[in-house]
């Protein structure tokens, strides 16, 4: 299925000498997230989050599910877990 999606944040990560872009976006349809991750060239999706989720999330917290995301991914590129630069 093809999706509309929407840049909702872009930050830039450095760890261990190199620079990593971390862009989530919403699908216009369904709301759901997508985070994707790229650095030396190299980009990949990491990570997603149904939209009912991310819906839920905002209306019952006050925690913004794309910062959440964010907030993961960094956490796994600190650990080593996502080498996306070859």
């Amino acid at each position: 299925m093809f999706y509309h999606l929407r840049l909702l944040k872009k930050v830039m990560h450095s760890y261990d000498g190199s620079d990593y872009e971390i862009v989530i976006y919403e699908a216009e349809e369904d709301q759901h997230l997508r985070g994707y991750v790229s650095s030396g060239g190299f980009g990949e999706r990491i990570a997603e989050m149904p939209g009912n989720v991310a819906t839920d999330m905002r209306a019952t917290s006050d925690k913004d599910p794309a910062e959440m995301m964010i907030e993961t991914i960094k956490s796994e590129i600190d650990a080593g877990k996502i080498p996306v630069s070859a």
